[in-house]
């Protein structure tokens, strides 16, 4: 009896306890928890803090708390989240470790602002911790021992990250949304093969995505996983160096994948795989003016490897398509790019300076030891593809305009690095492969005289030895080294808009090689080019060259055959006062570069050259040129021309263009043969002296091609006769025709669609993007919308009582707005003048590649276009020699 007695107080006792206990977790210890935290929280952070409640379940032992709220210094928003769930394990206390179940932290805010003075809205919280590890004795190293901990599951939900700059002349603010963490079945003490796993996630406001999963341990230090970033806004990352940099980035998406791996000991090293990454849209302009400096639609970078414990960074192909960059130099000289890329807004604070300020670790010697190391980066394909290079020089008087459109470059096993592993002050090294560049087109416009000049350096100077100066030491020069560089298939036009009329030639079918170029002085390269000037005249340079020293130095042979004179008529027009009819000139130079002196070697062969009509030109040699000129030709029509010229490369007054022009007056002073013969005809039953052409084409049809194949049969059969071809023009009728072609080529550029290819303007205009484009040229032109045209036709149709329904009014409409912006083209007699001279060299190229006639029985004599002539071709006329 009493045995039952005492076990019914037990089971009473233990029951009053056991309801204790939950009464008092559920209703007191909340309320003193709550406190507990608001009051430490306050402590230490010295900010004020709000908390809604805490619960506490005591059967679970987990704790929940809502709606906690830290303000800031000023009473603004600092930290926040609106649930902290933490339920503890029971069984953990038997493993002696501090176990957790699950801490489910959800909707947390942060909010990070960078004050006026640079510093943060944390940095005091910092430095009171710098000051209690200096209290403690932090810089005293002792073995790190890590707490038994495990966590069966963290989740990080929802929350958000803000960011507020105040140091900028504007404030700036950006956003990471969306953030969520995971953490599964995390320990301190872990088996040699078990991981703790991750991830990560989070979004932009401008719709980037931050994926990161992987695993780590915490002793030794490891981790591994995968990194990815897709969408990323580069403008609103630029806006945090917006007040800083010379430059701007309107517009720009990034994207970036890689798996990683990380060590820490015996000192923390990162390797990435597989790395690859986008950039799409790039657009980076000038500050003030906002002018384009360069784009780039599409870049990426693929297979790319990095590892700090090596040091080096290896990439397996690197594409670009399309985009463009540009180069501008102002009237005093300065280009865009120097003044866009300085970066001495963003100048790092001197660490030493830094360091004596603020306590912290000691230096470690031998991470001192890897910083100072080299790194060497290598890519073994590099894809350039329709990229375009513009340069336009403002400083002379009239500019000088370049352009590389397009530039189709390849280039393999580019590595940078450092050339000497050994020694102190290694010289960094760029090594290439190759380099192929295909298919691209040269265009240089020069509007007056562009000197070209090597500064001379102070002798006894070496260039390969580091100087010292106001106690820093120089560095040496970079080490360039390229095995080999190609070019394919290149095209080099050259429009002089000096002599009157312009002077337009064009290089096509241009191959080279440049083998053993090197930056070192003792290093000289190979170098073989040929191409042909205007489809037909072959020229050739090859010899010996250094081309990256301080001083270049070169060798080289220039050999050119059959080079038709009348289409230099615009030089001779200007500096000699005459045209050139007619003549064959073959070229055979050379020259030689050696300590800023140039030696050349003049050999100039003409045959049947034959001035025409003389030009008033106040530019012209005052002297007398047919008298003397005869007196030099041969009896067989034939003028040789040597010449030898030594000339000082730091002369002001020295150009590449003037000695050539002072070779060719010289040369037409006293070369020209007034040798004429009448005109026959080598044909019966059908007019061959006449080739026409189709209005704003230079393009052979198929009856002009079967004239000149007649025509070629006879001057076989007749090698003592020779042709004399004219370009003529229909002045209304080409130029009109012209105009639609330039239109038509500026509506290409905007919309991507040929007007010609789709079938005309009917065909054209059911393009969306081609009708906009036109829209837009015709509102820039006349200051006038679409619709106010469309309001004009539709006037005019009832004017007339037509009937039109919107389709029949938008077609009508949209060709008034063609014909309109096809008048208000800027052509002129010069665009007429070349359009001729390309129909008189597309006759003589078919007479001599087509159908095998000799170089020397077709000539290409000055075009015609007279206002009052109405014919459109090529006038053939034929001399006997």
């Amino acid at each position: 009896m009493k045995k039952k007695k005492i076990i019914k107080f037990v089971v009473i006792f233990f029951s009053f306890l056991f309801t204790l206990y939950v009464l008092a977790g559920f209703f007191v210890v909340p309320l003193i928890v709550k406190d507990q935290i608001i009051r430490h929280i306050q402590t230490v952070t010295g900010r004020t803090v709000s908390l809604d409640k805490v619960s506490f379940n005591p059967l679970a032992l987990s704790v929940t708390v809502y709606d906690l709220s830290i303000l800031g210094k000023k009473g603004k928003d600092f930290f926040s989240w609106e649930e902290l769930h933490v339920n503890y394990q029971v069984l953990s206390l038997t493993r002696l470790t501090l176990g957790v179940d699950e801490i489910r932290l959800i909707k947390p805010e942060i909010y990070i602002e960078r004050l006026a003075d640079n510093k943060f809205n944390f940095s005091d919280l910092l430095y009171d911790i710098q000051k209690l590890k200096q209290r403690r004795g932090k810089n005293k190293r002792k073995k790190i021992k890590i707490i038994p901990l495990s966590i069966t599951k963290f989740i990080l939900d929802s929350g958000n990250l803000h960011f507020r700059d105040n140091s900028m002349k504007k404030h700036t603010y950006f956003k990471l949304a969306s953030i969520s963490f995971q953490l599964d079945d995390f320990s301190t003490k872990l088996n040699p093969e078990e991981t703790n796993s991750y991830f990560f996630t989070a979004h932009d406001p401008s719709g980037g995505f931050l994926y990161w999963d992987g695993n780590f341990r915490l002793v030794p230090l490891t981790s591994k996983g995968t990194i990815e970033l897709s969408g990323v806004d580069l403008a609103s990352l630029f806006v945090f160096y917006k007040d800083k940099l010379n430059f701007s980035i309107p517009r720009g998406k990034l994207g970036f994948k890689t798996n990683y791996s990380l060590t820490g000991s015996p000192a923390i090293a990162i390797a990435l795989t597989d790395c690859s990454y986008t950039i799409t849209g790039l657009k980076l302009t000038e500050k003030k003016s906002g002018k384009t400096i360069l784009t780039i639609p599409y870049l990426a970078a693929n297979d790319v490897y990095l590892t700090t414990a090596k040091r080096k960074v290896s990439t397996g192909s690197i594409a670009l398509n399309g985009g463009e960059f540009r180069i501008n130099v102002n009237k005093n000289g300065e280009n865009n790019i120097t003044k866009a890329m300085d970066f001495s807004g963003i100048a790092l604070e001197d660490d030493t300076e830094k360091a004596s300020d603020t306590p912290g670790d000691a230096p470690d010697p031998a991470q001192d030891k890897v910083d100072s190391q080299k790194w060497t980066c290598e890519v073994f394909n590099f894809d350039l593809n329709g990229f375009k290079v513009n340069y336009v020089d403002n400083s002379a008087k009239k500019p000088l305009n370049v352009s590389l459109d397009p530039l189709n470059m390849f280039a393999d096993k580019i590595v940078a690095g450092s050339g000497n592993k050994s020694g102190k002050n290694r010289a960094p090294m760029l090594s290439i492969n190759s380099i192929l560049v295909a298919d691209s087109a040269l265009n240089v416009q020069i509007n007056e005289k562009q000197n070209i000049k090597l500064k001379k350096t102070r002798k006894n100077t070496p260039t390969d030895t580091p100087v010292k100066a106001a106690g820093k030491t120089q560095h040496k020069r970079p080490v360039i080294n390229i095995n080999e560089i190609s070019l394919e298939n290149g095209v080099v036009k050259i429009e002089d808009f000096s002599p009157s009329p312009d002077y337009v030639t064009e290089f096509d079918q241009l191959y080279g090689r440049i083998t053993d170029t090197s930056s070192l002085p003792e290093k000289t390269s190979n170098i073989t080019f040929s191409s042909k000037i205007d489809r037909y005249v072959p020229v050739t340079i090859k010899g010996k060259a250094k081309l990256m020293t301080k001083i270049p130095n070169f060798n080289l042979t220039l050999k050119l055959k059959d080079m038709d004179l009348s289409s230099l008529t615009p030089y001779s027009s200007t500096y000699a006062g005459y045209e050139i009819d007619r003549g064959h000139m073959s070229l055979n130079l050379r020259y030689i570069l050696k300590d800023y002196l140039l030696h050349g070697e003049n050999r100039i062969t003409i045959n049947k050259f034959e001035l025409g009509g003389k030009v008033d030109s106040d530019r012209a040699v005052n002297h007398p040129l047919k008298r003397p000129v005869a007196m030099l030709i041969d009896s067989k029509g034939r003028v040789d021309y040597n010449e030898s010229i030594v000339e000082n490369v730091n002369d002001p007054d020295f150009s590449i263009k003037g000695i050539f022009l002072k070779i060719l007056k010289n040369l037409i002073k006293t070369a020209a043969s007034p040798f004429k013969m009448p005109a026959g005809s080598i044909a019966s039953g059908e007019d061959l002296g006449f080739i026409p052409f189709k209005h704003g084409s230079a393009e052979l049809d198929k009856n002009a091609k079967k004239k000149l194949k007649k025509l070629s049969k006879g001057l076989e059969n007749h090698p003592k006769l020779y042709i004399n071809i004219k370009g003529k023009t229909d002045y209304t009728l080409d130029i009109n025709k012209l105009k639609r072609k330039h239109l038509n080529k500026a509506l290409k550029a905007a919309s991507g669609i040929d007007t010609e290819a789709a079938g005309g303007v009917e065909k054209a205009l059911l393009k969306p993007s081609w009708r906009n484009a036109l829209f837009n040229m015709y509102y820039k032109t006349s200051g006038k919308t679409w619709q106010s045209a469309r309001y004009i036709q539709k006037e005019k149709a009832k004017s007339k009582r037509e009937v039109l329904n919107k389709k029949a009014l938008l077609v009508r409409t949209i060709h008034y707005i063609y014909d309109y912006l096809s008048e208000k083209q800027p052509l002129t007699n010069g665009n007429l003048y070349i359009l001729a001279n390309a129909r008189a060299k597309a006759v003589k190229s078919n007479l001599i590649e087509k159908n095998g006639i000799d170089s020397g029985q077709a000539f290409v004599i000055t075009p015609d276009i007279d206002p009052s002539h109405t014919t459109s071709g090529v006038q053939l006329m034929l001399n006997s020699q």
